[in-house]
């Protein structure tokens, strides 16, 4: 499965010793995080000090109503960045290993998973208005795969999915 040199979907093919068949197949999505801890520190710092001089330097030649509005911007810019920190430790994979199958999911530090006979699993597909939908679904139990990647890489996963677990 390829994904391209700027995909965040990384594979690798697990070298099962109790592949019964051989299959063997993994796949992890992570979101894309192009600013680091350190950098949103960084930049949350250099905004929030801009921010404070331009509504200090306003407040000194008597357009004092700007610094309240100074604070509320950083306020809610620090409450976005810790929005996005929340996230940095999500991911999402699935495994298929001779004849079994395991998804997981870790969503704000919350596991979700599902495993059993692959053989039993089934995967839905679903393409509405350019969006791609998967579904893994077993013992009455479905679940939502591949949020954090791009439709086209669901609709690759998807069809590699539904190939190796037939």
């Amino acid at each position: 499965m390829q994904f391209g040199p700027d995909s965040l979907v990384r594979q690798a093919m697990v070298n099962a010793g109790n592949a019964l068949d051989g299959t063997s197949f993994y796949v992890e999505m992570r979101p894309n995080r192009s600013l680091t801890v350190r950098g949103r520190k960084f930049w949350f710092a250099a905004i929030a000090g801009t921010t404070f001089l331009l509504a200090g330097l306003a407040t000194l030649v008597g357009a004092w109503l700007v610094l309240p509005f100074a604070g509320l911007e950083i306020v809610v810019l620090w409450y976005a960045f810790r929005l996005i920190g929340r996230h940095d430790g999500d991911y999402e994979w699935v495994q298929v290993t001779g004849r079994q199958f395991c998804w997981t999911k870790c969503e704000c530090g919350r596991y979700e998973v599902l495993a059993g006979n692959a053989a039993w699993v089934q995967v839905s597909t679903i393409s509405r208005h350019g969006r791609v939908e998967i579904g893994l679904r077993y013992q009455g139990r479905t679940v939502s795969v591949g949020k954090m990647i791009s439709d086209q890489q669901r609709a690759l996963l998807g069809r590699n999915l539904v190939r190796v677990l037939q």
